[in-house]
Parts: structure tokens; sequence; C-alpha cells
């Protein structure tokens, strides 16, 4: 596996300015027009230590603050990553994947679980996406619930059931982390019909200390495929229709739904698809514009959505 490097060059005026419509005049960074020019988006698109990393087909593409794209190909289409010091962690289909930045090199594959044998983990038990607090891995594993993996002994520590005494299972879909705290959205696998209001659906607090949950905030709708936080701000996508806006501190005793905004003023064909990412200025994204067509890269300013 190499990393191939390269710097933003411009595209034909035209072009590049339809792409940065939505960005705002003057707004504009040699990082931001890099990502607006990439080729592919796919699953994924993460802020982490000043990089912008964007899932791809085959690997992702790492985006330095001056602009500069490291093309990592792992041969493969990663579902997650972020920075680890000078390495790279990716969540593959059903493994962790580690990759030395500066020499551009896979240096191991790692399990997600040990519950049981890849070859039998059924479509929901699947690994979607990661987090990290200090030399913690946090995996979101459906409804095998959060896995965690020490990063300094390439070892799984332990496993956090997000079903333990619920009545109907739900899946772990996504990983929020900020400082030492951890947040994981869970949206639901089953379904009572006769008693729906069962199932939980919405945000677990982790306690990594206790390696026990510590509060749960219920009332999302269903259909959640993942979830960014910045500063006291988090967005909620139902695969990009709709997404939700939720101001902390929240609370276990209102209904997500009840304290919820609706974004819905993207201004343009299409919807969000994988995990977005957002810091004080922009909304970053992977953009479909409709069936059938590839997702493009998409920005958006934050005070143009009312976030």
């Amino acid at each position: 596996m190499i990393a191939q490097k390269k710097t933003f060059l411009g595209l034909p005026t035209l072009l590049l300015s339809g792409l940065l419509s939505s960005v705002g005049a003057g707004q504009t960074s040699p990082q931001t027009e890099a990502f607006l020019t990439l080729p592919s988006c796919r699953n994924f698109v993460r802020h982490d230590d000043g990089r912008v990393l964007v899932g791809t087909n085959n690997g992702m593409n790492v985006i330095e603050s001056d602009g500069s794209v490291h093309a990592f190909n792992l041969n493969e289409q990663p579902r997650d990553a972020l920075i680890y010091d000078s390495e790279i962690i990716a969540l593959a289909a059903y493994s962790i994947i580690t990759i030395d930045q500066n020499q551009g090199k896979i240096t191991g594959r790692f399990d997600t679980q040990s519950i049981k044998p890849v070859s039998n983990l059924l479509p929901q038990e699947s690994p979607w996406a990661i987090g990290r607090v200090g030399h913690t891995l946090i995996i979101a594993h459906g409804t095998l619930g959060i896995t965690l993996f020490d990063l300094r002994t390439r070892q799984l520590q332990n496993v956090i059931d997000i079903n333990k005494g619920q009545k109907v299972k739900g899946m772990a879909q996504d990983v929020m982390t900020q400082n030492n705290d951890v947040y994981v959205l869970v949206d639901n696998y089953q379904m009572n019909p006769l008693k729906p209001s069962q199932e939980f659906r919405g945000l677990l607090k982790i306690d990594l200390n206790t390696r026990l949950i510590a509060a749960r905030f219920s009332g999302l709708d269903p259909g959640a495929t993942s979830a960014s936080w910045f500063d006291e701000t988090i967005l909620i996508s139902f695969g990009g229709m709709p997404v939700w806006k939720l101001q902390l501190p929240l609370t276990t005793t209102t209904p997500l739904a009840n304290v919820a905004q609706l974004v819905t003023d993207f201004a343009r064909k299409g919807h969000a698809v994988g995990h977005l990412s957002f810091d004080d200025d922009f909304v970053w994204s992977c953009h479909r514009p409709g069936l059938n067509t590839p997702n493009e890269p998409a920005l958006y300013q934050r005070s143009t959505l009312r976030i």
C-alpha cells in the first residue's frame, strides 16, 4: 500500500466557482478547495488534528491545512478513520487497519470483536464507526454493542452491552467523542409492532472509567445513520434525509424529537450520505445528487443552515 502525495492544482474557473457557490466568497481556503475537487467521497468525512479524512472506494484521502492531499490505497472501502499519533486508524468491514502516515504502509490488522468468528457475524452485528479517547479506540458494533480496543497494546479490552435490560435490540451506529466524553448513536434493529414504545432509539452517554452506560437520551425517530459533535452542537443524520440538530445539555426526561431542530436548507438536489463532519464555519459531507450518480464532496456554511 502506497500513500500518493499530490497538491491542489485547481480546476477550470467555472467548475470551481460552482463547487464553491455554497461556501461563500472570501471563506475558501486551500483545504476547502482541495476537498471540493476530490474525485470521490464515500462513507465518511472526518476532521482530526487539523486534517480532513475522506473515504474513497479503495481507501481514503487525507487533506492537510495547506491543501496538499495524501491518497492512501487500502484495496477496500473503509467505513471510518481517525488519526492517532503518526498513524491513521481505519475501520474496514471487519477489521481495524493501522497505517503509518509517513511511510504510507499498512502496519497491522486487528479484529474488532472477540465474541464470534467473523464468518458468523450477522449484518446488524457489523462495526460501523469509530471514535477515540486517549489510547482507547471505541467501536460502534451494531447489536453487539460497543467494543473497546487499546491502541498501545493492540488488544481488545471490553464489550459494553447496549442491550442489557432492554426488551428490544438496538444497533450502535456511530460514536462521538470530545475530550473525555463519549456518546453513542443507537437506532432500533427490531421493532415490536404491538408495543412500539419498548425499543430504544437515541444517544447513550458512556462512562469509560466504569465501562457502563451513564445516561440514556431517548426519543429519536427510526432510521438514524450517523452523528457528529462539535462544541455544544450535535447533528444526527437520517441518511441525509433529514438531518436533526440537538443542543447540549440534553435531558433524560424530554424526548429528543421534542428538542430537535430540523435542518432543511441544503439548497441543492440530493442528500448527504455517510458520516458528515462540521467545524466553526462549515458542514462537510459526501453528497449524492440522485440515483445512479456518484457521490461528490459538499461544503455548506453553518450560518446558512442556521446551525
